[in-house]
């Protein structure tokens, strides 16, 4: 099965949307953007990146962004756990 690659220019206006990692299927990685998905091939994912890392273009690869990950990962913790206390 063939799957084009998809290069996508993240900034819109002064909106930026998270490029967040959801998944690998084989060869292809799943991206998630303001809730859309996408596929495109691992050859385009830094190796270092894993499942629910928020991506970053640099160049021609998505690599994991550590501080918009860390405090997207600290908003779903914080989200959960106010859901459990009600």
């Amino acid at each position: 099965m063939y799957y084009k690659i998809i290069t996508i220019k993240i900034l819109f206006g002064e909106w930026f949307h998270l490029i967040i990692l959801d998944r690998f299927e084989g060869e292809i990685a799943i991206l998630e953007i303001n809730g859309n998905f996408i596929k495109i091939s691992v050859d385009k994912i830094s190796p270092l990146a894993k499942e629910g890392d928020v991506l970053v273009l640099e160049g021609d690869k998505y690599i994991p962004d550590k501080s918009n990950t860390e405090k997207r990962k600290r908003e779903l913790e914080d989200k959960f756990s106010d859901l459990w206390e009600e």
